[in-house]
Order: structure tokens, then C-alpha cells, then sequence
């Protein structure tokens, strides 16, 4: 339900949830790809879907943070 993420010096960290809190964060030098996508219930909305990579491969997606329905000017300024 609750999703913040914050960009630090040296991490990027995101936040979920509400009764269940999950912490996740990827050292920002170990940051390989950022990619911008937008479905098209954002594009109405104006938001974009931002995925940090950390260029490793595993099986549940667990190398890789997912910001959803982020401003389109923020995704920007994060790619």
C-alpha cells in the first residue's frame, strides 16, 4: 500500500508496505541499468514505471528495484 524510495550517496533504498515492511536497496556503484517503461494506464496518468538493474541475473527478479507510477519528469531525472 505505502511505497517510498529515497536515493542517498551511496544507495538507493525502497520501501513497501504497511502490516509487512520490505526494505530493499541497491548500492548505487553497483547500478548497471536504469530503464523508463509506461503501460498504458500511466500514460493516461502522466506516471512511468522506473527498474534499477544491478546487471545480475536471478530467478526472482531480486537484483533489480521497480518504482511504480513515478512522475514522468522524476523518471526522467532518475534515468
Amino acid at each position: 500500500a505505502f511505497t517510498r524510495y529515497r536515493i542517498t550517496a551511496s544507495h538507493v533504498e525502497l520501501r513497501t508496505g504497511v502490516l509487512v515492511r520490505v526494505r530493499r536497496s541497491i548500492q548505487r556503484d553497483r547500478i548497471r541499468s536504469v530503464d523508463i517503461e509506461a503501460k498504458p494506464r500511466h500514460r493516461l496518468a502522466g506516471l512511468r514505471v522506473v527498474k534499477i538493474g544491478a546487471g545480475q541475473q536471478a530467478a526472482a527478479g531480486d537484483s533489480a528495484l521497480s518504482l511504480d507510477a513515478v512522475d514522468t519528469a522524476a523518471a526522467r531525472a532518475l534515468h
